[in-house]
């Protein structure tokens, strides 16, 4: 049973989507569980956003608004984390809409499941609850926090980080882990996948989202190591073969060698650290186990090398 001043606070960053803002904001005012606190983070809009934020937390005190410099959207969420007063913390995309019954609809499912934090996945997706931690560190059940409704309990001492495109999945399996979790499949979250100001959409965000998808599951990787229940042939396996997916294919989309070095040099640190786990591994291709070696070797020239194939096919 839902009681009275069960709050769930709602962290939502904005960031020059003054088109779509208000459509957001307007959906998650309408919610039929009413006791919301609404967190926004103006994340140094250059259009009309600030503007936006002020004027709707002047005709709804559920609304506060916080204004910063530009640093992203894991930093105005992180400093979103630092104000919210609610049990129940959710995130939503300032360009994204959602269903008038979605909080509801997650908080009815966290408190009747008996759970600490609840997943609407967006996209139909079978398992077993036993099994929702393993896919999601997996990356088969995305790791867009956005789907979720958690006890705030379960973000403490946990922030995301900054710079990242994957912030969120950087971050969800840390803090779902020690939580009692529930997973349904329902479309209630609308995202909003057309908007140019959203970094994913970029092309030129093709190799940063590559690399920031290798870092984080290195993370993954060395995490999982040191939990003794997840330390499975299986989990292991298959974090690797994303390791070398993302930072194959990060370094092949390489451009200016001189950009984020520490990075590339992570990721060939990581693939001559465990070269002979990679090359037993019968999840990753024999084409990329040769790229793994060229870049144990040398990043530069594996680039060169992709860029004079690719040159050369065309």
């Amino acid at each position: 049973m839902i009681k009275e001043n069960e709050t769930i606070s709602i962290i939502i960053p904005v960031y020059n989507t003054e088109g779509l803002l208000r459509n957001c904001l307007d959906s998650v005012l309408a919610q039929t569980y009413k006791d919301i606190e609404v967190i926004l983070v103006n994340d140094g809009s250059t259009d009309h956003s600030g503007e936006i934020c002020d004027e709707y937390s002047k005709k709804d005190n559920r609304i506060k608004v916080l204004h910063k410099e530009n640093e992203g959207a894991s930093v105005a969420r992180n400093l979103a984390l630092e104000h919210i007063k609610g049990k129940y913390v959710g995130f939503v995309d300032s360009d994204d809409t959602i269903d008038p019954k979605y909080y509801e609809t997650l908080l009815h499912n966290m408190k009747e499941k008996d759970v600490d934090a609840v997943l609407c996945n967006l996209w139909y997706f079978e398992c077993s609850q036993d099994d929702v931690f393993k896919n999601i560190l997996l990356d088969k059940i995305g790791g867009q926090i956005t789907k979720w409704l958690f006890k705030t309990e379960l973000w403490d001492g946990i922030r995301m980080p900054k710079g990242r495109l994957v912030q969120d999945a950087a971050v969800i399996y840390k803090v779902i882990y020690q939580a009692k979790t529930y997973m349904f499949n329902s479309k209630l979250y609308h995202y909003y996948d057309k908007n140019p100001n959203n970094v994913s959409n970029s092309k030129r965000n093709l190799y940063k989202g590559a690399i920031d998808r290798a870092v984080m599951f290195i993370d993954r990787y060395n995490w999982t190591k040191d939990i003794e229940r997840y330390r499975e042939d299986e989990i292991l396996e298959g974090l690797l073969s994303k390791i070398v997916s993302f930072g194959a294919g990060a370094i092949g989309l390489y451009k200016k060698y001189n950009y984020n070095k520490e990075d590339i040099k992570l990721i060939k640190s990581f693939f001559a650290e465990h070269r002979t786990q990679i090359s037993k591994s019968k999840m990753i291709s024999k084409n990329r186990k040769i790229a793994v070696n060229l870049i144990t070797f040398s990043p530069f020239l594996y680039y060169l090398l992709r860029k004079f194939t690719k040159k050369k096919d065309n």
